[in-house]
């Protein structure tokens, strides 16, 4: 009865050509399938997600940039990577940084979306929900800027090897069509995700 009214629905014209319409997408973007959504594993994640600053800049000077660099030098650069929105993942509005990562890092970024985005799949949600990165490379004088307005930052920060970057947990993008999570179970899956990858020893979190 559903693959009648399926094709029977999208063939015809007017109201039932609509919810035919409707079933195609549905379809097409997985919310039709046999994948229920569950409660996520409870964890702690202020207590795990801790990994200390110190180790932090220790990765990104061993895998990184060789010291920080100038504004005027970011661009064509052949160690970074302009990182910009995508599939995958959103780059928000940048204040105090630049959207390029050393390709370890960029590679990372886009593997943290896909993850996100077939986590929710498989729990029947739309694919198309995407992650915001808000934080990414620090040149000196965005570091000297920074300093200027907040008193924690520091001229030796992981932000500067390239490495770095900061995604929200509180900010999404969320598609215009199919089901849509809420903002506590997209929480929950990027949570899932990260964790799966701090544990492979993909990332410092």
């Amino acid at each position: 009865l559903l693959i009648f009214l399926f094709i029977g629905g999208y063939r015809l014209s007017g109201c039932l050509g609509q919810q035919g319409l409707d079933l195609y997408q549905l379809h097409t973007e997985g919310e039709i399938n046999h994948n229920k959504d569950h409660s996520e594993p409870f964890r702690q994640y202020d207590r795990i997600f801790n990994d200390l600053n110190d180790v932090q800049l220790q990765a990104a000077m061993s895998n990184g940039l060789k010291g920080t660099i100038r504004q005027d030098d970011v661009e064509g650069n052949r160690k970074l990577r302009e990182i910009a929105t995508c599939r995958y993942y959103q780059v928000d509005e940048l204040t105090h940084s630049m959207p390029y990562l050393v390709p370890k890092a960029a590679d990372l970024v886009e593997d943290i979306g896909r993850a996100f985005q077939d986590s929710l799949f498989n729990r029947g949600y739309s694919r198309a929900h995407l992650v915001t990165v808000t934080s990414v490379l620090r040149t000196r004088e965005q570091i000297k800027q920074l300093q200027k307005s907040n008193v924690n930052s520091t001229s030796n920060s992981a932000h500067c090897y390239g490495t770095t970057f900061d995604i929200s947990y509180i900010t999404f993008g969320t598609p215009e069509t199919g089901r849509i999570a809420s903002q506590d179970k997209m929480r929950q899956v990027l949570m899932e995700v990260m964790y799966d990858l701090r544990n492979q020893g993909r990332c410092y979190i």
